[in-house]
């Protein structure tokens, strides 16, 4: 009978903590998370198609949904309520993976592109006004390839430096082969 309470208790006491966590710590924000999805699907307008194949080569899909989660989480959650760093951690990994249920790849890009990447993530619009005076939609394939740049490490890839530019060759140099 001890034995049944214990497997009761070690499977089902998680399963419950975690979807009482679900509903109190996530769930009440998914409405304005897809209004962010949305607003970065407005902000990448036709110009999606050109910059997604230099975001993966550079972060890839993991490292994309990871920065996406991460600033969402810090610019909704934790500029509201102040936590202590392993609460912070254990909420932001779990927003990591109760992402998959509600976001797919491309979904996540679009919220990529809302807090990436110039100072502390004002998005990929604002970045490219910032750097290069002009629309994302206009930026040719090494200015795509800086701005991504960027997102990486804003210090330690410093538009103009050494660095930045190896970063940026190299970067046009990975999209290239995956288009070919």
């Amino acid at each position: 009978m001890w034995l049944k309470r214990a497997l009761i208790s070690i499977i089902f006491l998680p399963i419950f903590g975690f979807v009482g966590w679900y509903s109190i710590n996530f769930l009440p924000h998914l409405k304005a998370l897809h209004a962010i999805e949305a607003e970065g699907r407005t902000i990448l307008g036709g110009s999606e198609d050109s910059i997604y194949p230099y975001a993966l080569a550079a972060e890839g899909q993991k490292g994309i949904r990871i920065y996406a989660i991460q600033n969402l989480y810090v610019a909704r959650i934790l500029k509201a309520k102040r936590q202590k760093m392993l609460w912070w951690r254990i909420h932001n990994i779990l927003w990591y993976f109760v992402s998959f249920l509600h976001f797919n790849d491309k979904e996540i890009f679009h919220i990529w592109a809302v807090y990436a990447p110039y100072e502390n993530g004002r998005g990929l619009a604002k970045s490219a006004n910032y750097y290069f005076n002009k629309d994302l939609a206009s930026l040719n394939p090494k200015e795509i390839a800086s701005i991504v740049v960027v997102v990486k490490s804003p210090s330690l890839y410093k538009p103009g430096g050494r660095r930045f530019q190896k970063r940026v060759t190299f970067l046009m140099e990975k999209v290239k082969t995956y288009n070919h």
